[in-house]
């Protein structure tokens, strides 16, 4: 079945009116607090308090500086999830232009953006991305159980581990096996329900909703940003990852690969069309469903209560 991309922006739109893929002028804005600070006329220039050569780093600035930019990083972490994983380089410049004023009023500050800290703002997609691609690496590793490949045997075991993961899972729609929790592959395809909710999946989802203020988290700060259920866009983004973590095996050892932007992307989109298949396939009730369960234990996973 043809899936054109105007069909997942119309889903979006639709059931989560924050997320619209593809669309470089969107305006995801945030409502966290009704505060309002006592904002000076003109903006505070910002100055590096540690000089040097290098591309700027947060920690040049003073505590309040840092505050904001981090306030940043974490709205631009959100439109990475929640509306689209991979954006062009238009894309990343309409977003920081929305959040920057946003991290503003979050701190009760108004700085003048420069062209430094653009720079820096504009490094949060490869950055999201090593970190949830390492995160990934170690569920893919510890629920499917691959071995560190020291004998002919181990990796034969580990590439037959891989193939049967990525084998068609029997149905038309050309899913690979590890996308199914077990029981679900004894039925028959158009019954297949439980689909993204095998234990890889879901324990890796968990790191990625919620922010547990721990330095290794990956998750979203903001909980009202979330909203109640995940985008595709989001579990299209885990997918990806969890994808091109299990590929690193397909020799029968773990081969340490580069992650670049054309291949996530390439990944990333089949998966969103995978979904909108799954919403036809099952109703788009469904599909928020299981986006609305992994919110639920991602947010206990967080010790953020039910």
């Amino acid at each position: 079945m043809q899936i054109r991309r105007h069909q997942i922006v119309r889903y979006e739109k639709r059931h989560h009116p924050e997320s619209e893929p593809h669309v470089a002028s969107h305006s995801h804005k945030c409502v966290l607090s009704e505060t309002t600070s006592a904002l000076t006329d003109q903006p505070q220039k910002i100055q590096r308090t540690i000089q040097h050569n290098g591309r700027a780093r947060r920690g040049d600035f003073d505590n309040n500086v840092q505050d904001v930019i981090k306030a940043a990083q974490d709205l631009m972490k959100v439109k990475l999830y929640t509306i689209y994983a991979f954006p062009t380089a238009l894309q990343q410049e309409d977003w920081i232009a929305e959040i920057w004023p946003e991290a503003n009023r979050l701190e009760e500050v108004d700085y003048q953006i420069t062209g430094e800290i653009h720079k820096l703002l504009l490094r949060c997609n490869t950055q999201l991305h090593s970190a949830v691609k390492d995160a990934a690496r170690k569920a893919v590793s510890s629920q499917y159980q691959f071995t560190d490949a020291v004998s002919k045997k181990d990796k034969e075991l580990n590439k037959a581990k891989y193939e049967k993961l990525m084998a068609n899972g029997g149905g038309d729609d050309d899913l690979p096996c590890w996308l199914f929790l077990k029981s679900d592959m004894k039925k028959p395809a158009a019954e297949r329900q439980n689909i993204y909710w095998n234990p890889a999946i879901s324990s890796f989802t968990n790191k990625t909703v919620y922010n547990n203020c721990s330095r290794s988290s990956i998750g979203i700060k903001y909980p009202a940003l979330i909203g109640t259920y995940l985008t595709s866009a989001h579990i299209a983004f885990n997918l990806t990852m969890i994808q091109f973590a299990l590929t690193e095996w397909e020799d029968g050892y773990f081969n340490d690969s580069i992650f670049t932007e054309d291949t996530g992307c390439k990944i990333y989109k089949i998966h969103q069309a995978d979904l909108l298949k799954y919403a036809e396939a099952f109703g788009e009730d469904k599909l928020i469903h299981l986006g609305t369960k992994l919110v639920d234990v991602g947010r206990n996973f967080a010790g953020l209560g039910p």
